[in-house]
C-alpha cells in the first residue's frame, strides 16, 4: 500500500520523485512526503480495521479491541516512516 498511496499523495504535494531516486541533491521536498507518508497510514487504518474486527470481535470489545491495533500500525508506520525519512532526508528541503 505504500508503494502506490503515498507518491500518489506526494505528488497532489508537489513533490514528483517520492523515493528521491531522481531529484538532484537539494531539491527533494520533505513535505509532500510527509504527507504521502501519513495519508498511507490513514489508508493502512481504513483498510485493515474489518478485517482485525471480524478476526477478533468474538474475543475482545470496546477500547481493548482498538488499542492493539492502533498501537501495532502506529508502530509499523513509523518505523517505516523513520527508515524512508532517513534515506531521503540528507538532500532535501521542506517545502
Amino acid at each position: 500500500m505504500l508503494d502506490y498511496i503515498a507518491p500518489h499523495f506526494s505528488e497532489l504535494s508537489g513533490n514528483t520523485d517520492f523515493w528521491g531516486g531522481k531529484t538532484r541533491l537539494g531539491e527533494y521536498e520533505l513535505k509532500g512526503f510527509v504527507v504521502g507518508m501519513f495519508v498511507s497510514f490513514l489508508a493502512t487504518l481504513i483498510i485493515e480495521f474489518p478485517f482485525y474486527l471480524l478476526a477478533l470481535k468474538q474475543k475482545m470489545r470496546g477500547w481493548n479491541l482498538l488499542r492493539p491495533f492502533i498501537f501495532v500500525n502506529l508502530t509499523t508506520n513509523l518505523i517505516m516512516f523513520i527508515i524512508y525519512f532517513l534515506i531521503v532526508s540528507f538532500g532535501a528541503k521542506w517545502k
